[in-house]
């Protein structure tokens, strides 16, 4: 990883892409590979089972160079969205898991799910929330929170991180600048929230204080309009939510991550070329489009262009780039591909069926297995 490679390959590694298929075709392996992409995260529609699962994570690793090897990550929250769900422990919603584990209980919980996720050769995971459910009405937070007050999220959700990071798992707290007021789902349309700044500072923000003081990997962003503290704009594109608030005055230092561009918050007023333009203009360091690979050559090209234009500069490119592979020295190192027989022995383990069958006995209500899957990032 210490070879300093061309601006192409940079800008490549600003992406993590959603892939069509159960396993690697030959088109999208081409598509990876010349354009240097940096990770893929997996979908529902990519999972089947156990062993293929393992067969297609070995294939991306296999198919990546160990210089920029491919950031693996996937939406595995509990309760609805579970994209393993069956292979992995299930989990119930992070809101009930929160009322019946204490701190210690949680990191045990994030520690179970990292070292599943970790034997199957995932590196990242999009999790946890760390928004407050201060709104009821709420269509798309909900129970995936971890409390409706920030002192709640705090005292689980900060735990059940650090508890994925023990496991060799890199945790995504979810969805800065918040995400739990607003009463639109932004996967319909983008949310228009105006709270004040005193509000945003004692509510949304402190859960993000906490996760940067015990050192989460990543944050992401939420596609919402806060106003003025997002120059009217969705949070994902302003330079004030990111830079100033989140960089500046919170202090984080690690990797801002896009919510998926092709959500429709986004994609029904910009195409995904725009949208990672102003993603990366705004600060994102990495940035997903889940559902649009096939937009992925004209997009690197369109992100070439602007820097010739004086649109992007390679300064940001390059502070986002080595942000990136700080992450993957941290969490990939040296590349392998997941062992078999140790993934089988860990992964949905009696250990861990034993762990959850304790947290059943204590509230029965909370075992949400058949919950329907929700396809949220």
């Amino acid at each position: 990883m210490s070879n300093q490679p061309d601006l192409r390959t940079k800008i490549g590694q600003l992406f993590s892409v959603g892939i069509p298929d159960t396993q690697l075709s030959a088109d999208t392996q081409h598509i990876l590979q010349q354009h240097h992409i940096g990770g893929v995260i997996l979908f529902h529609r990519n999972i089947q089972s156990f062993e293929q699962v393992l067969a297609l994570n070995t294939a991306l690793i296999q198919s990546s160079p160990d210089a920029h090897p491919l950031l693996l990550s996937v939406d595995q929250e509990g309760g609805r969205v579970a994209r393993l769900r069956d292979i992995c422990s299930n989990l119930p919603p992070m809101m009930r898991l929160a009322q019946v584990l204490d701190p210690d209980g949680l990191f045990r919980a994030g520690a179970l799910l990292g070292r599943e996720l970790a034997a199957l050769g995932f590196h990242m995971n999009h999790a946890p929330v760390l928004d407050v459910n201060s709104n009821p009405d709420n269509p798309v937070i909900g129970d995936r929170a971890f409390g409706t007050k920030p002192e709640a999220v705090i005292r689980t959700a900060i735990p059940f991180g650090r508890g994925l990071q023990s496991s060799g798992i890199a945790a995504v707290g979810k969805h800065f600048p918040g995400h739990g007021d607003t009463a639109v789902d932004s996967h319909v349309d983008l949310p228009q929230l105006n709270l004040s700044r005193d509000r945003l500072w004692q509510v949304e923000w402190p859960p993000f204080q906490a996760a940067i003081e015990h050192d989460f990997a990543a944050f992401m962003t939420a596609h919402v309009n806060m106003g003025e503290h997002s120059e009217h704009l969705p949070a994902t594109f302003s330079k004030y939510a990111l830079r100033n608030t989140l960089r500046n005055e919170l202090g984080f230092e690690g990797l801002i991550i896009s919510d998926d561009l092709d959500m429709k918050a986004i994609a029904n007023s910009y195409s995904v070329q725009e949208a990672a333009l102003k993603a990366i203009q705004a600060g994102c360091d990495h940035v997903l489009v889940c559902h649009s690979l096939k937009d992925i050559p004209d997009t690197i090209a369109y992100l070439m262009s602007a820097i010739s234009q004086n649109q992007l500069s390679e300064e940001r490119v390059n502070d986002a780039y080595r942000r990136v592979m700080k992450l993957k020295r941290r969490y990939i190192g040296k590349q392998a591909v997941p062992d078999s027989n140790y993934a089988r022995s860990i992964v949905n383990c009696e250990a861990h069926q034993a762990f959850l069958e304790l947290i059943n006995q204590e509230n029965p209500q909370i075992n949400e297995a058949r919950a329907p899957l929700l396809e949220y990032t």
